[in-house]
């Protein structure tokens, strides 16, 4: 039962590896480029700031829900184009492993020392 169990463990972590991509850095490098600095910077009128640590992570998961249906809604007019699905994921396994709730919150100050 103990090999079944290290199995699964490793297959899990191993999944979520390769799922996060090459760099451990790309959802936050993305995240800053097409939403941060794009949008909520807290320098737009009708965009409110965010960081990852603005949400819970049930709430960040709600955003991203239903092949992203809220964000479409909410960003009218927003060409997200740009934008590859392993992208949408990358930024949304960003936001959740940094939201209010995780072990590693971050606000948007604290993502400003990480990017490059």
């Amino acid at each position: 039962m103990k090999k079944v169990l290290i199995f699964v463990l490793v297959s899990f972590f191993a999944s979520m590896t390769i799922y996060a991509g090459k760099s451990p850095d790309a959802g936050r490098n993305i995240w800053k480029k097409y939403c941060r600095l794009a949008c909520h910077d807290g320098k737009k009128v009708d965009f409110p700031k965010l960081a990852p640590n603005s949400k819970t992570q049930e709430q960040w998961k709600n955003v991203f829900a239903n092949n992203r249906k809220y964000l479409m809604d909410v960003h009218k007019g927003i060409d997200f184009g740009k934008l590859k699905d392993i992208d949408w994921k990358k930024i949304e396994m960003f936001v959740v492993n940094h939201a209010y709730d995780s072990n590693q919150p971050e606000s948007c100050e604290t993502t400003e020392y990480f990017v490059k």
